[in-house]
């Protein structure tokens, strides 16, 4: 299958490429930037051109929009930048993908897309807003993925792993599982039967329930945790009295029933590498 990616130059859309081509898909990868990885076919453009994205994506079958700006971004993007890429960039990739008859659409989303007066988190509802009415009026079938922040600790982003492990506790997610995650959206729009449009939140693996989280105490930590991991996690400045961020058990069970996600890398596995790495973290490949 013809998968076109949007953004795909970045980190999630490099890792994305390489799995797609490994098990049989034809990956294409549209941005800006070069190509990082040896994998599919590139094509340089912005979803902000309209003529280059439509040419590009002549042929595809599948669209993966990952384009945009995120969070992380706020500090260095302006509000127009940011309403430009994420909502009338996720417009052209919808329009193009309708022009190229792909009747299939994975779109990137947020979890941030929960609070809305956010200017990031508006940005993603509408973006949200546009693929759900393209699948409706186009009859494709599209999936929206609420993601928790995925951004590999090798980012410049962040000073060292253990900061990373510190924005992993709060409730991001390993960019492996973001990946999976994909996959398995790929693959439920081949589902006749399924709903034109539907959404589910991706969240990283934890050692915590949904009713833990809710019933969060001073303890609960250290009753998940060894001694030593627990000193770990503070050494990298956690609060174990902080409740850590999560999915609801009702988004949860849709992500694990319906679209099949079940994530692997826990809080647990990243004191593991931290202690086995130091703060250099874990090889990139890993």
């Amino acid at each position: 299958m013809n998968v076109f990616l949007t953004g795909g130059s970045g980190d999630l859309g490099s890792a994305l490429a390489r799995q797609l081509e490994a098990r049989g898909d034809r990956p294409v990868v549209f941005d800006l930037r070069e190509l990082r990885v040896a994998c599919g076919t590139f094509v340089q453009g912005s979803v902000l051109d309209r003529a280059v994205l439509a040419a590009a994506m002549h042929g595809a079958e599948c669209v993966v929009h990952i384009a945009a700006w995120h969070g992380i971004h706020e500090k260095e993007r302006t509000r127009a930048e940011f309403w430009d890429l994420n909502v009338t960039g996720t417009f052209n990739a919808c329009d193009a993908a309708l022009s190229a008859g792909a009747k299939r659409f994975v779109y990137i989303s947020s979890t941030s897309a929960t609070n809305p007066n956010s200017f990031y988190g508006h940005t993603k509802v509408l973006g949200e807003q546009v693929v759900a009415g393209f699948a409706h009026r186009s009859g494709t079938r599209a999936v929206s993925l609420r993601t928790s922040a995925f951004v590999p600790h090798i980012s410049p982003f962040y000073k060292s792993f253990g900061e990373w492990v510190k924005r992993f506790a709060r409730g991001a997610v390993h960019v492996r599982d973001v990946v999976t995650s994909v996959l398995l959206a790929i693959d439920r729009t081949a589902d006749t039967s399924a709903p034109a449009h539907e959404t589910f939140t991706i969240f990283g693996a934890s050692e915590f329930t949904p009713d833990e989280r809710a019933n969060w105490t001073a303890t609960t930590y250290a009753a998940r945790y060894s001694k030593e991991d627990v000193q770990l996690a503070r050494n990298c400045g956690i609060d174990p009295t902080e409740r850590p961020r999560g999915p609801t058990a009702e988004e949860s069970r849709a992500a694990a029933d319906v679209l099949g996600y079940r994530p692997t890398y826990s809080l647990q596995d990243a004191l593991n590498d931290l202690r086995k790495y130091g703060d250099g973290g874990p090889p990139a490949a890993e």
